[in-house]
């Protein structure tokens, strides 16, 4: 009996440790109580779970973020393993990919994802097919991967049923620059697997609305699908009310580029623009499409009419503007044009365009929230390091567009406080100082800038 005993209370015990384990920052995971995500170690403890728990843990669960994550998050929410190639045709194994409701709530999330011989790399590597929700999402630093990667999302919907709509993905924001590498010599892992990287996403059928990239997009590898927004998706996927302003590059390859779509099957985007340079070797390329096998139409689409810097041919996707009627108060009109195929429940989830009245886009259109999220407190403008890398004194500047207190901090990978630059009331204009890392090891570092209360992280190297 009282062996029996004993094993109860182990195993009571042992349920405790696994509630424990889930608790986060509070929330049961329901809808009206979401698990809260308040800091790094919150996100490495659902990427743990979900990576290395229970398949399908996330389904129908929520989470929602409730305080910007400015210690640099280096893993990835959500795994798919491949198995060997069979006949040309690769096997993939269910296992944890995310399936459940993420909302960023506005705040920002600094990414270092460091992972070249990788798949399915970004904050979520792979998501499924369910009725899945990512919104109000704010990406900032670098993602780096092999193959399917993206700064929100690596891949989407791998292992489901390919008719089966794709989750939406509202009002994410990335600032993050997103590369795929080539693979290193003698490499033998997925090397069959194409590359595929978006400044979002890299694969899969996404429903995109309101969301926007500004970071560059770069492809190493040869061959490949690369694009500003989406490396590659296909039926039942749109996007609707996105731009994307970071310039998209592949180096010594034959492939797909495109300024918001490397290459698709059957895409429906409306409402939409492109206004950064294409730079590639080879391939085809277009200013809102690379390619696709399909007749294709697009729906109130735009790109900058400089946005071939390589010379390669337009593919006569979209309709090119310069950089002035782009900037115009006519061109947010054009924008906000509404289309009948746009279904009324789509609808009631979009946002407006606005004009870039204060100079947070370059001058170019800003996409809103039908949610009321603003973007991202960008009254702070034109931040420049110089030189950077450096071995020494480096000089930080940037424009000021709204008075307010700003403090500078110089921190470490950890997100540990290791100098403070300045704290001080401000008001608009040129703000510049001065800093020495001669002091420091070699390695990187970030710049926290800080304008009242809002936060945005700029890397330094110190070589």
């Amino acid at each position: 009996m009282k062996m029996f005993f004993n094993l109860i209370v182990l195993c009571t015990m042992f349920n405790l440790n696994v509630l424990f384990s889930q608790t986060f920052a509070g929330g049961s995971g329901t809808e009206g109580d979401p698990y809260l995500i308040s800091s790094k170690a919150n996100l490495d403890e659902l990427a743990d779970i979900v990576n290395n728990g229970e398949p399908y843990w996330s389904g129908q669960k929520y989470f929602r973020l409730i305080n910007d994550i400015t210690e640099p998050f280096q893993n990835i929410i959500g795994i798919v393993t491949y198995d060997t190639l069979v006949n040309g045709v690769i096997s993939m194994k269910n296992t944890n990919t995310f399936c459940g409701s993420f909302d960023g709530g506005g705040y920002r999330i600094v990414l270092d994802i460091n992972l070249p011989d990788e798949s399915d790399v970004g904050l979520f590597g792979c998501i499924e097919l369910v009725p899945t929700i990512i919104k109000n999402v704010i990406l900032e630093g670098r993602v780096v991967g092999n193959s399917f990667v993206g700064g929100l999302i690596g891949s989407v919907g791998l292992l489901n049923d390919p008719s089966s709509m794709g989750p939406i993905i509202m009002c994410c924001y990335s600032h993050c620059d997103v590369t795929a590498t080539e693979p290193p010599l003698g490499y033998t892992g997925y090397e069959y697997l194409t590359k595929c990287v978006g400044g979002l996403v890299g694969f899969g059928r996404p429903r995109l609305l309101n969301c926007y990239t500004t970071g560059n997009v770069s492809n190493l590898g040869t061959e490949g699908h690369i694009g500003g927004l989406v490396g590659h998706f296909f039926s039942y996927a749109y996007i609707i009310n996105c731009y994307s302003t970071g310039n998209v590059i592949s180096i010594d390859s034959n492939c797909c580029i495109g300024g918001l779509v490397g290459s698709a099957y059957a895409p429906n985007i409306f409402n939409s623009y492109f206004a950064g340079n294409i730079t590639s070797d080879n391939g085809y390329a277009g200013g809102l499409i690379g390619c696709t096998p399909s007749a294709y139409t697009p729906y109130n689409c735009y790109y900058i009419d400089t946005w071939s810097s390589s010379g390669l041919p337009s593919n006569e996707f979209g309709t090119p503007l310069t950089a002035n009627e782009m900037k115009s108060n006519g061109f947010v009109k054009i924008l906000n044009q509404e289309h009948s195929i746009i279904s009324d429940s789509i609808k009631q989830m979009l946002g407006i365009w606005k004009y870039d009245s204060n100079n947070v886009n370059n001058g170019f259109p800003v996409t809103t929230c039908g949610g009321g999220l603003n973007i991202a407190d960008n009254y702070i403008q034109n931040i420049a390091i110089f030189p950077n890398p450096t071995n020494a004194t480096s000089t930080l500047t940037l424009d000021l567009e709204k008075a307010g207190n700003l403090k500078i901090t110089l921190e470490d990978l950890l997100g540990s406080e290791l100098l403070e630059l300045h704290n001080t009331f401000e008001d608009t204009g040129t703000f510049a100082t001065t800093f020495s890392l001669e002091t420091f090891p070699t390695g990187v570092y970030f710049l926290k800038i800080n304008h009242n209360g809002n936060v945005k992280m700029e890397k330094v190297i110190r070589k």
